[in-house]
């Protein structure tokens, strides 16, 4: 059984990775950058952006810097992954390290091969900073796998 457990928590990467290379491709093929659509009632906007820095644009200057920096931090998280998977329990931080990961080498995937990341969903909002913000499904794995890692803070690492 454990074995069948493992297999399936190191399955949230590829299936993260394939998800939002699937989305990605759609979009880009489907989509002009400056047209956006409105879906689920105006809830949310799908519009193209290409965007060659990192989080938020930062660094946009300097796209190779940012694969290069990507490239490190990823490196570190998947020797943890890997780690983590010689120890018994600890779920919810493989859990966690999977969703950062598939959505960190979907985004380093696009990087390599594009030069940008592809970046699709914007949350209409009042505020004229944080509308401008657009993200993509393998972002919200990155912060969603970051914030539950966090959460799990030391319970799970003395296990």
């Amino acid at each position: 059984m454990k074995e069948k457990g493992n297999k399936i928590l190191l399955a949230i990467p590829a299936v993260i990775f394939c998800a939002d290379g699937i989305v990605k491709h759609l979009i880009d093929r489907k989509m002009k950058p400056d047209e956006p659509k409105e879906i689920f009632g105006g809830r949310l906007i799908l519009q193209k952006h290409y965007n060659k820095g990192a989080l938020l644009g930062i660094l946009a200057s300097k796209p190779r810097a940012v694969v290069l920096l990507q490239s490190i931090f990823l490196s570190a998280a998947v020797m943890c992954y890997a780690a983590l998977f010689s120890q018994k329990g600890k779920t919810g931080l493989k859990i966690s390290f999977g969703m950062f990961l598939g959505g960190g080498l979907c985004n380093l995937y696009d990087r390599f091969r594009k030069q940008h990341v592809v970046d699709y969903i914007k949350i209409p909002v009042k505020s004229k900073r944080l509308s401008k913000v657009i993200f993509n499904i393998s972002d919200i794995f990155i912060f969603a796998g970051a914030v539950l890692t966090a959460f799990l803070g030391d319970s799970e690492r003395e296990e």
